[in-house]
């Protein structure tokens, strides 16, 4: 069978993350396997193999910071020459399209030589009847737990990696810590914990709810990874997305044990919630089933309604970015300057940098797509990184205007 061929596909990022070997083995084999018939991920792949084998034939850099600084202040004086002539304004364009690829490609060399291949767990993947699979890394400890169509993980150390099915909106699916709580809808990501404590979520597909204690719910998209620096100190507040009862003591390793009882959802008046507290919530839990339309049109009655210091602007225009983007809206891009705008230094800053820099890039836009790439943190993933340079090389080979 083969595929249609479009200008973009919507598994670009999930081939991506298999190059880069941040899936686990069978996923990583079926999103290669779709990139031989499918000519966008086709394409991406052969552009990111092909910097990879430009990285290997790199010295290991050693650009101190004020090295970096002059690089990229090139670049931006590249960007003033813009205005200098009608007739100038392409090569100029092409000209800083390559200048911003190659400083991000430079200056992450070392992150694009493959890694070295660690060592993975044996275990074979738990069926968590037909909830989806678990699959533990060694000396984990954990401790599944099931209520009827509810699945409950007690975590105390380690890491497990999970696959998820999409559940119903009646079902839940809870990674629980002594200070922490991870909830999705249907996704693969991976929880580390030690001793109890959250100390990171990396999210592969979907997207996932982290509670912790005295802190604002935070969502974790597709790509991304949420760091833990200090455990909370106390058992997580009370949830936005309803919550399952207290956690059961420590766990034995591997013990699979009856679950507690799951509370009923409580209803919004019952949970203190408003009408923009209704709306996040519904957002997120459209987007992750699949209907990033429903998520948009949510998310933005959410944003107008709330105050400026609501701690949840920042997830609420972030996923706002994902839906917008999966929906090919136009819309998209605006959503991501106004992210930016912001949230100068928010969490997300480089995903949207990504997504920006491709619209603009997609345009012929290519003067603000390198603009954009520059606003790139110094220490993004190096896949991150690479997105953005493949999307400023397009610029860079495009045929003249």
């Amino acid at each position: 069978m083969s595929s249609q061929v479009t200008r973009g596909c919507a598994r670009i990022g999930e081939v991506e993350a298999a190059i880069d070997e941040r899936l686990e083995a069978a996923h990583a084999a079926e999103a290669l396997a779709h990139a031989r018939g499918c000519a966008a991920c086709g394409a991406m792949e052969r552009s990111l193999r092909s910097l990879r084998e430009m990285a290997r034939s790199l010295p290991e850099p050693s650009i101190d910071a004020e090295a970096a600084q002059r690089v990229r202040a090139e670049v931006i004086a590249g960007a003033s020459l813009g205005g200098h002539g009608r007739s100038t304004t392409t090569a100029v364009r092409r000209a800083l399209a390559v200048a911003a690829a190659v400083t991000l490609v430079v200056l992450g060399a070392a992150m694009l030589r493959p890694r070295s291949a660690s060592p993975r767990t044996a275990a074979e993947g738990i069926d968590l009847a037909g909830a989806g699979t678990l699959r533990p890394e060694r000396a984990a400890v954990y401790r599944v737990e099931r209520a009827g169509s509810d699945t409950r993980i007690a975590l105390t150390e380690g890491t497990i990696h999970l696959a998820v099915e999409h559940r119903r909106r009646s079902e839940r699916f809870v990674v629980a810590l002594t200070d922490a709580e991870v909830e999705v809808r249907g996704t693969r990501f991976a929880v580390d914990a030690h001793q109890g404590h959250l100390r990171r979520v990396r999210v592969t597909e979907g997207l996932v709810a982290v509670r912790r204690a005295g802190q604002p719910e935070r969502l974790v998209g597709p790509g991304s990874t949420l760091e833990v620096t200090e455990p909370a100190a106390v058992a997580p507040a009370a949830a936005t997305l309803d919550p399952m009862e207290p956690r059961a003591p420590a766990p034995e390793p591997g013990a699979v044990t009856p679950a507690p009882r799951v509370e009923a959802p409580r209803t919004p008046s019952e949970a203190g919630g408003t009408a923009a507290s209704r709306d996040f919530r519904a957002g997120a839990l459209a987007y992750v089933r699949g209907e990033p339309g429903e998520a948009a049109r949510a998310l933005q009655r959410f944003l107008a309604a709330a105050t400026a210091r609501d701690p949840r602007r920042e997830d609420a225009r972030y996923v706002l970015v994902l839906a917008l983007d999966a929906t090919r809206d136009p819309g998209a891009e605006r959503a991501a300057r106004e992210y930016l705008g912001e949230f100068p230094n928010g969490l997300r800053r480089a995903e949207v940098t990504v997504r920006l820099t491709r619209r603009l890039a997609a345009r012929g836009a290519c003067d603000a797509a390198a603009s954009a790439a520059l606003g790139m943190p110094e220490h993004a993933e190096a896949g991150l990184r690479t997105q953005v340079a493949q999307a400023l090389s397009r610029c860079a080979v495009a045929p003249g205007e």
